[in-house]
């Protein structure tokens, strides 16, 4: 009975923290190639700032800027950094994946 009555109790308290979260901002970058279009690697400095490294398949688009894509066998990676509230600052092509 302990058992079931901690069990609903942890259960309760997970499906409350769940249901509370809110989204601050969900944008979406890249190319045409949603199957190789990932990014690999999220680091956040101390402003806030986040650096993300992926790679893509086709030309890939972060605002108005667009990344070329090289080599249609192989995908490109990339590295961008968005500001605190998800705005793209820059984005570069790295190397060939």
């Amino acid at each position: 009975m302990k058992k079931a009555i901690l069990f609903l109790a942890f259960s309760f308290l997970c499906i409350k923290l769940i249901l509370s979260q809110s989204w601050q901002y969900a944008k979406m970058y890249g190319g045409s190639s949603l199957s190789l279009d990932r990014p690999l690697n999220l680091e956040v400095d101390t402003y806030g700032n986040s650096y993300v490294f992926g790679n893509y398949g086709s030309d890939a688009e972060f605002n108005d800027s667009i990344l070329p894509h090289f080599n249609d066998n192989r995908r490109v990676s990339y590295l961008a950094k968005f500001d605190c509230n998800g705005n793209i600052l820059w984005s570069k092509t790295v190397a060939n994946a």
